[in-house]
């Protein structure tokens, strides 16, 4: 009898090890981490690719576990979140289809897998990657920063949000029509490609732009400083509701702006309106517009002749003026005079004013204002 039972038993763990799956995860350290969040399905560093805690797992999140190898990673077959950032990963095995989530920043990673067809949100910052797989139609944010990307892929019609900064990138792919923030600084960019109107935040600083596309009308932050602009596009009135931090175009090789937008510092709103013909102010020959955002004074304002001048200039008003305040101002923003003024016209002497680039700046009563500059020779 008891031979008989002992049999049976024999036979039924029999049965139970014929249904497990064991496979071998190399990685030591992988080892660690599924031995202390999947005890159960662990056999040293074997792994039961049948266990139910394995097969019904949706997030793995083993950050900063010095893990160069994941290869187990695919036997999880419902795994929705995948989080393997900081460690000493070179490339990926085959991912679950199931996945929504990757995030490998932070990695030693060269190549890639292909993408799940319903990953949504892939970080991949910080890499060594130098090119990209075919990205799926259901990703909605990318962030593959500070690899060494010469290009990018087709971008996905229903990304979000593009975040490309620190590549080698020398162009950018058509941009989807429902982007609403790009951030692609520190690059090698010549121009953009149009701007879809969903934008809200643009930032393409210390790259080799000359020129912007039409801004979004509903752009709220834009970044563009160090690049080699001269004319710029119109700022769109959404900039009028950013704080002065949003807004950035400095170090640019520009001489004047289309329009005044609140949010540009004080030291940029100095910068005079561009006019058709003002080869002083617009030497470069930008498109000229008048009057808006209701910063910018109506009928052009004034002109100022000689410019440049020796010793002294006329500031000549189109119309007659009442309690217009006259600032003089210097490159770095310090106000030099400051002259209330009624009438149309007003002579200024150098007086102490030394030979350079100087800014007239010039408010009416109801706070309106344009800036020209004047050079002294």
């Amino acid at each position: 009898m008891k031979i008989r039972i002992i049999i049976i038993l024999l036979f039924a763990g029999l049965q139970y090890s014929s249904k497990a799956q064991w496979v071998t995860i190399p990685d030591a350290h992988f080892v660690a981490y599924l031995q202390a969040n999947f005890p159960g399905c662990m056999n040293g560093n074997q792994m039961d690719t049948t266990c139910a805690a394995i097969t019904g797992a949706t997030a793995v999140n083993c950050i900063s576990d010095s893990i160069a190898d994941l290869t187990g990673i695919q036997y999880f077959d419902n795994l929705l979140h995948l989080d393997c950032e900081i460690n000493l990963l070179t490339t990926l095995p085959p991912l679950p289809n199931t996945l929504v989530i990757l995030d490998c920043n932070m990695n030693q990673i060269t190549n890639l897998p292909s993408l799940p067809n319903s990953i949504i949100w892939f970080s991949c910052a910080q890499n060594n990657l130098t090119i990209l797989p075919t990205l799926p139609n259901s990703l909605q944010l990318l962030s593959c920063a500070e690899n060494q990307l010469p290009s990018l892929p087709a971008l996905p019609g229903l990304l979000n949000d593009l975040v490309c900064n620190y590549n080698n990138l020398t162009s950018l792919p058509t941009l989807p029509n429902f982007l609403q923030t790009m951030g692609c600084d520190h690059n090698n960019l010549n121009s953009l490609p149009a701007l879809p109107d969903t934008l809200n935040s643009l930032t393409c600083t210390f790259n080799n732009l000359t020129s912007l596309p039409t801004l979004p009308r509903c752009l709220k932050v834009l970044m563009c400083y160090n690049n080699n602009i001269s004319c710029f596009p119109v700022f769109p009135d959404s900039l009028n509701f950013s704080p002065s931090q949003n807004v950035n175009i400095s170090n640019n090789p520009f001489h004047c702006l289309p329009n005044y937008v609140q949010a540009m510092d004080s030291l940029t709103l100095l910068y005079p309106l561009c006019m058709t013909g003002d080869s002083i102010n617009n030497p470069d020959g930008c498109d000229a517009l008048d009057g808006i955002n209701k910063l910018t004074m109506k009928n052009k304002g004034f002109e100022i002749y000689p410019n440049p001048f020796t010793l002294q200039a006329t500031i000549a008003f189109a119309e007659e003026q009442r309690n217009t305040t006259i600032k003089i101002i210097d490159v770095i923003g310090e106000k030099i005079k400051t002259i209330n003024f009624s009438g149309k016209q007003l002579m200024i002497e150098k007086g102490e004013m030394t030979e350079g680039i100087y800014f007239v700046q010039v408010i009416d009563e109801k706070k309106n204002s344009i800036n020209k500059k004047i050079v002294i020779q």
